[in-house]
């Protein structure tokens, strides 16, 4: 899709969630358009443009203000997106830690995360604009894993979620450097390459 077309359809979708318009069917809509028309109609995982869907990354049941974040969606092909619901698609019981009943999938949510950064870094279209991610979607992502929200991740906001993913939980962490007679910096981060 041409920038410009792909910038009409951000608008639109901006426009619906900061008036107010936000009945489920209409602003739920255009972010599955802006989302399929960003990642080029076809899945982000395999390239297939058969039976595309918009997936959220992070089940909005968990961070309901991140239902329109744009960084929190990729285009996948119905097989794709069947394998990320396989496991359990139901509401999650929040009282419990995350992905306890199976839904999330963390590791395959955090490879979702790195093939939409890298494909968005092929395409040379890697910016915030097209992948923004809020403060409150980071910082949730931050105290799931124990990560003080003061800690700064590089890169652009969607690398930054991926980053945040990717590091092992900081108890366990802790605790491994700790019976091992270290201690870990308060800046301590993780890195590699993505995906």
């Amino acid at each position: 899709m041409e920038i410009p077309k792909l910038d009409e359809a951000l608008i639109r979708l901006e426009t619906a969630v900061s008036s107010g318009r936000r009945s489920p069917g209409y602003c739920h809509r255009l972010w599955s358009q802006f989302i399929r028309a960003r990642d080029l109609y076809s899945c982000v995982v395999c390239d297939s443009p058969k039976q595309v869907a918009a997936h959220h990354i992070l089940r909005k049941s968990f961070l309901i203000a991140a239902k329109y974040e744009i960084g929190n969606g990729i285009t996948l092909c119905q097989p794709c997106h069947a394998e990320m619901h396989m496991a359990y698609n139901g509401k999650p019981d929040l009282g419990k830690p995350m992905d306890a009943e199976g839904g999330e999938n963390i590791e395959r949510m955090i490879d979702l995360l790195g093939y939409l950064a890298s494909d968005a870094s092929d395409r040379g279209i890697l910016c915030d604009k097209y992948y923004h991610l809020s403060d409150q979607y980071l910082n949730t992502c931050k105290r799931f894993q124990g990560i003080e929200e003061e800690l700064t991740f590089p890169g652009i906001r969607l690398e930054q979620a991926y980053w945040i993913w990717r590091q092992t939980p900081r108890a366990a962490l802790k605790a491994i450097l700790e019976a091992n007679g270290l201690k870990m910096p308060s800046n301590f981060i993780q890195r590699g390459p993505i995906i």
